[in-house]
């Protein structure tokens, strides 16, 4: 199919591997062709957004397992103990205040 070829050239996987799905959904509920290639273009810019959140992840080499509930609080020194509990409470954030950490 030539509508395939063209979008392989382009590189946009995501709506050559979607169109025709989502082009019978469209028919079903009536999108005119804007509406239509509003939804293409909005499936291909969030996979690419994944794609690239992944890519930045695995580059990083961080454990993705890290989180708030797994950090061990018990390591830290008293003053630094008292500032994490303190960021914990988010205030800064209201206050609209940088973090430098």
């Amino acid at each position: 199919m030539e509508i395939k070829k063209y979008l392989k050239i382009l590189k946009l996987p995501c709506i050559r591997s979607s169109f025709q799905e989502l082009a019978e959904k469209a028919s079903k509920e009536s999108l005119n062709y804007t509406e239509y290639l509003l939804e293409l273009l909005q499936l291909e810019h969030e996979n690419r957004n994944h794609k690239k959140i992944e890519r930045y992840l695995k580059e990083s080499k961080l454990p993705l397992e890290k989180n708030l509930y797994s950090f061990e609080i018990k390591r830290l020194p008293k003053n630094a103990l008292y500032q994490f509990k303190t960021l914990l409470e988010g205030d800064f954030l209201d206050r609209k205040e940088n973090l430098l950490m």
